[in-house]
């Protein structure tokens, strides 16, 4: 299962901006570091599931632009099934997200895409659209760090205060907290209300639960620093576990990022959306 393969099977992260209550210290935080220009992030994910081995993993490192709402990360993908069969390196891979595609280059690919392209393309939007979500709820499939604050605005009364602990050199207090998917929706502004609800709707449903629990670390300017958490996604009758840690290594502007030239990048969105109608 390629690193395509794992955002179209997990591609239910939530994003978006508003305002949430200022008295929960993890919403307070998603607020803040929602509002910074940017942030070095790194972040790693552990998948298991059908066809999966044990230690199926991916990471990666870069930042994020969030006045443009883009990414830019350097993933090391040679933990996932078939990579090291490709070669030295053929793990490294570079990741852009500029709304609404995803792009990916990987030099295990080089020379087996058609007319010499190098970079891989997916539409989130017309992904969302399939499964009958908005893109602006629907999203990268876990792979845009700044998305998963959004969980974090419908932080609330499950909320508990872990004390402190180090992240990074960074001094933080650590809390324990339970989103309730139905509470995110209220958590959003008045106009992504719907199409969150649609969101939870679908979150609920490939999960099979109504909550998560996070694990969230603040440090004193009240930013997040660390989130981490578990779930199982059920589509087409195969279950894909993603345990996620996102780290906010540092904060302020970033470069910007631009998608590649249009005349390196092959589409994949057709091959994959042939895939998930099973045609």
């Amino acid at each position: 299962m390629g690193l395509c393969g794992a955002i179209a099977a997990g591609g239910i992260a939530l994003a978006g901006c508003g305002a949430s209550s200022t008295l929960d210290p993890v919403a307070q935080a998603a607020d803040v570091t929602a509002q910074l220009p940017g942030a070095q992030v790194s972040l790693t994910e552990a998948l298991s599931g059908t066809g999966l081995p044990a230690g199926t993993t991916f990471t990666a490192t870069g930042y994020v632009n969030q006045h443009s709402h883009a990414t830019l990360l350097h993933a090391d993908l040679s933990n996932l099934p078939g990579i090291s069969q490709l070669g030295a390196g053929a793990g490294n891979a570079t990741v852009e997200i500029v709304y609404p595609d995803l792009y990916e280059s990987l030099p295990a690919l080089a020379g087996k895409l058609p007319d010499g392209k190098t970079w891989l393309k997916l539409d989130l939007a017309q992904l969302a659209a399939s499964q009958g979500v908005s893109s602006s709820a629907f999203s990268s499939g876990g792979l845009d760090p700044s998305e998963f604050l959004s969980f974090l605005r419908a932080s609330g009364s499950t909320l508990t205060k872990l004390g402190p602990a180090t992240i990074n050199g960074v001094a933080t207090t650590h809390y324990h907290t339970v989103i309730q998917y139905s509470k995110i929706p209220g958590a959003m502004p008045a106009s992504q209300r719907s199409s969150m609800s649609a969101a939870v709707a679908s979150l609920e449903k490939a999960t099979g639960a109504t909550s998560l629990p996070i694990d969230v670390w603040v440090d004193s300017q009240h930013r997040v620093r660390r989130e981490q958490f578990s779930l199982s996604i059920t589509t087409q009758g195969k279950t894909l576990g993603v345990s996620a840690q996102v780290n906010y290594v540092s904060f302020g502007p970033t470069a910007a990022i631009v998608p590649p030239p249009a005349d390196s990048v092959y589409d994949l969105t057709p091959t994959v959306l042939a895939e998930a109608s099973g045609s």
